[in-house]
């Protein structure tokens, strides 16, 4: 559903001011300016930090050595354990 201010995704107007809030990794990001150009070239300078970011955490990934046990078999580190998996070097 359109919004009813036109004002372009994550800026609000708050009293007489324009809030940008944008949420990234469970934190919010809260900055408030005075005018409507102000708050959309902030919009546009923390979209394009955030898909840095993501990009250089995929690159990051994506260059990962894998590391293997003494059978050969990999072992992928996940967020709060580690995985021991068997892959197919041919298709990686």
């Amino acid at each position: 559903m359109p919004r009813k201010d036109n004002l372009p995704k994550n800026i609000f107007l708050i009293g007489k001011q324009y809030v940008v809030i944008k949420k990234f990794k469970k934190k919010e990001y809260i900055f408030k300016f005075q005018n409507l150009e102000d708050a959309k070239i902030k919009l546009i300078q923390i979209e394009k930090i955030i898909q840095d970011l993501k990009n250089d955490s995929k690159q990051e990934l994506i260059n990962r050595k894998i590391t293997r046990n003494d059978n050969g078999i990999a072992i992928i580190p996940l967020k709060n354990k580690t995985v021991i998996q068997s892959i197919n070097n041919i298709i990686f």
